[in-house]
């Protein structure tokens, strides 16, 4: 099957985010002043409906082509309200039999205007009209069939819309680009209904967060701990024409918005003091570089014909922001447009999108890098893994997990725009396949402009755009993973190691204050609790006669659900809890014996993550006992020289006593001896052969009580 090539590319506002939003709400402020209007018209009488119905015609074929889709579904409207008084003739948009055929203008008006209520995300309407054109006699335009499924599946009436796309297979007889875009869409659909399978659990949490009484606020980027930055609508009224008949023109263009206060929520919207933009043209989408001082963002026009984007680039001073700069041809290729960049946490690439020559379809994906001096070189794409024929737009990097994050329209989904994940180095270029988390984070409408809230958690929280709830805009949500994190370990004591039962161990999560909870050790010292969207947490271990413990934890999600095993947590005896002398001659006695403190890897001295708790074991003991004295003897395995392996025994020595003495040991206390490879546990070789695990046990360093310092004192 033949692919589409970027020339099937439909325009869409959504891909420049012009303020076409805004445009739809002046349109409704309107309606009752245009429903008057027409009541009027119809009034006046047959020769002065026939010049207004063909004037409404040629009127919204104008505004058509050139692209201002809302003022030409408003004559369109007005003109099918009126009749039928254009004469028929040869449409570019219908399929005609050979000869003299020509096509009824309602036909072509009835298309046209479920065509622009499809370019501007009003797929309710769109539904609407693409159903009648598709029962006018005759069905002049086969395509209708295609879009009234697409919006179909926009307005989440899957069933249908997979009943409608089969008819539309089975009697378009073409293997072309819209054939190809069928079956895509049926890919979707067979997607969302395994996303929406009954009893199956949504992957994520997601709630809409209201700009004041606005709706269209999207690209929003953290910009600090307290503060969010977004783009959204600005409108400015002014009157022109003669005093005694003023005209009121508002005019719409996006600009920056901040809002400051808990990262959560939405409050105290304040504009962004950033230098304006000229008439007619919008700005927004912003991202700041490492140090925050130069802030990278997109300019476009507000004319739909021309809506030429371009990235710019602000530096602060004292003075404010200066005034913008395009960045250079290698980033704003001319004849192309621009847009959405994203500087990387350590400042050194920024990811953009752009329609230019030498991409794989619509909008792809870039990346260019830059240099300490604040220099762009010069971009590639980011390659096939990403980009597709569709549209990839609204790039985000995050840094910790490794993932690119991206809308596409050319990727199996929900359908529209879907936000995607692919794990992988912009340095390189070197991607995994992209990957869709699923609903509710993703729906059967357009989901954009991801960023994580979470640093070590890229799913874990964030804030996308979607016009999910609306016939036609962009708005802002808060996201939330729907996960679970199994959490266990184990509670002993320091001395003998025994497990510890009925041990309360209480979980703090330090991102989310107040979400504490607490659980007790069972007869084998273990702990086990359950928690959800945790990054950050806190345990604290508690029991009667011991020392209590703090100990600070971090967990990385990559899926939904994980598990995580702490490391042993030993509690340390009080010491005024220490008075049988029983107990003491038992200690003393283990003491005197020898013990092991750690195992090394072969030729190396570095000590192993599992030795540290016979290191905890041995200072709470010469923390009991003040006067104690403790021999460090290190051995080798009986490879290599005797000299090499006495160096190597002592460095052993070393590294155990320079970690002791940083628990808070003296120096003085401590004697070490490097006895190198005398004295193996193990045999090195069994029947002529060499032993491995023989040797791996024999590399150790060992400890145990000086013997001439005899008994001494608890410490009180």
């Amino acid at each position: 099957m033949k692919k589409p090539t970027s020339s099937l590319r439909l325009y869409d506002f959504r891909l420049l985010n012009s303020p076409f939003y805004a445009a739809r709400r002046l349109w409704r402020r309107s309606a009752l002043l245009g429903s008057l209007f027409l009541l009027l018209a119809m009034s006046a009488g047959l020769s002065v409906q026939a010049q207004s119905s063909t004037a409404y015609f040629n009127q919204a074929t104008r505004l058509f082509n050139g692209k201002k889709f809302f003022e030409a579904a408003q004559c369109y409207e007005k003109y099918l309200a009126f009749g039928n008084t254009v004469r028929p003739h040869a449409m570019p948009f219908a399929v005609q039999k050979s000869g003299k055929s020509t096509i009824d203008p309602r036909h072509e008006a009835t298309y046209k205007l479920a065509e622009c209520y499809r370019f501007t995300n009003d797929f309710v309407q769109a539904e609407k009209w693409y159903k009648k054109s598709m029962e006018q006699h005759g069905q002049p335009y086969p395509l209708a069939r295609l879009w009234y499924a697409m919006s179909l599946r926009a307005n989440e009436k899957y069933d249908t819309a997979i009943t409608v796309l089969g008819d539309f297979q089975m009697n378009y007889g073409k293997l072309d680009a819209y054939s190809y875009l069928a079956s895509r869409e049926l890919d979707n659909l067979r997607f969302i209904q395994d996303q929406l399978t009954p009893g199956k659990r949504a992957a994520f949490f997601v709630n809409r967060q209201q700009v004041n009484d606005s709706i269209s606020g999207f690209g929003l980027r953290p910009i600090g701990a307290d503060s969010l930055l977004f783009t959204s609508t600005e409108v400015s009224t002014f009157t022109t024409g003669k005093a005694r008949k003023p005209k009121t023109t508002e005019q719409f263009h996006n600009q920056l918005f901040l809002s400051t206060g808990s990262d959560t929520s939405l409050a105290q919207i304040n504009k962004f003091s950033f230098p304006p933009a000229e008439a007619g043209i919008n700005q927004g989408q912003l991202s700041l570089s490492k140090d925050k001082m130069t802030a990278y963002f997109t300019r476009w026009s507000s004319d739909p014909a021309a809506p030429q984007a371009m990235i710019y680039k602000s530096r602060w001073s004292d003075t404010g922001w200066s005034k913008p700069k395009a960045l250079g041809n290698s980033i704003n290729q001319p004849g192309s447009n621009n847009k959405q960049p994203f500087i990387t946490d350590d400042g050194h690439f920024i990811v953009f999108a752009s329609d230019r020559k030498g991409g794989s379809g619509g909008y792809d994906l870039w990346v260019a890098s830059i240099d300490s001096a604040g220099a762009v070189g010069k971009a590639r794409n980011l390659g096939g893994a990403i980009n597709t024929i569709g549209d990839e737009v609204s790039p985000y990097y995050h840094s910790v997990a490794g993932t690119l994050v991206f809308a596409s329209n050319g990727l199996v989904g929900m359908g529209g725009f879907d936000i995607y994940g692919a794990k992988g180095s912009l340095l390189l270029n070197d991607w995994t396949r992209p990957v869709n988390p699923g609903s509710e984070l993703n729906s059967s409408k357009d989901d954009m402009y991801y960023v994580s809230r979470d640093p070590e958690n890229l799913w874990n929280e964030g804030w996308i755009s979607s016009d999910r709830s609306s016939e036609c805009c962009l708005a802002l949500y808060s996201t939330r993973q729907n996960n679970r994190q199994h959490i266990s370990g184990q509670v002993v004591d320091c001395g003998n190691q025994a497990p510890l039962a009925n041990t309360s161990v209480t979980v703090s999560d330090k991102r989310h204050p107040g979400n504490n909870k607490t659980v007790t050790t069972d007869e084998n010292g273990r702990y086990v609790f359950e928690a959800s969207n945790l990054s950050y947490y806190e345990l604290l271990t508690t029991r009667e006669k011991y020392e209590p413990k703090t100990g600070s934890y971090q967990v990385r999600i990559d899926t939904g659900d994980d598990s995580v095993e702490n490391a042993i947590i030993c509690l340390v005896m009080k010491r005024d809890s220490v008075t049988s002398l029983d107990q003491l001659h038992e200690e003393l006695r283990r003491l005197s014996k020898s013990s092991e403190l750690s195992r090394f890897a072969f030729g190396k001295s570095d000590l192993k993550r599992g030795a540290y708790g016979n290191f905890d074991s041995l200072v709470h003991i010469m923390n009991k006992y003040p006067t104690a004295r403790i021999q460090v003897l290190g051995f080798t395995d009986g490879k290599g020289s005797e000299e090499f392996n006495l160096r190597l025994a002592q460095a052993r020595v070393d590294i155990c006593i320079a970690y002791l003495v940083k628990q808070g040991i003296g120096r003085d206390r401590l004697v070490g001896k490097a006895m190198g490879e005398c004295c193996p546990i193990e045999p090195e070789t069994i029947n002529g052969k060499d032993n491995p695990k023989g040797r791996a046990r024999n590399r150790r360093v060992e400890y145990k009580l000086l013997e001439e310092d005899g008994l001494f004192e608890i410490k009180q």
